[in-house]
């Protein structure tokens, strides 16, 4: 196995014009493919406003009658006499 410096290079592939079609695959060994994800920095930076935010409220349920203070009995012990 050839070992390369980095740069341009071509691949040719060669067949005989009268003979079938042929099929060519290079394979390139220790090559790893560049990150597509932000940079650390910015991930840091994204995680650590998050983390200073306060969480957003979550979803409210709608007031029914029976929750509502004017219809609800008088708790027990409220210093109230019957």
């Amino acid at each position: 196995m050839l070992d390369l410096e980095p740069g341009d290079y071509l691949l040719a592939v060669r067949a005989p014009a009268d003979g079938p079609p042929v099929t060519a695959q290079p394979a390139l060994a220790g090559v790893v493919p560049p990150d597509t994800g932000p940079p650390d920095d910015v991930v840091r930076e994204y995680l650590q406003k998050a983390a200073e935010e306060e969480p957003l409220p979550g979803p409210t349920e709608p007031e029914t009658e029976t929750d509502s203070d004017e219809t609800a009995a008088p708790e027990s012990g409220s210093g109230r006499e019957s």
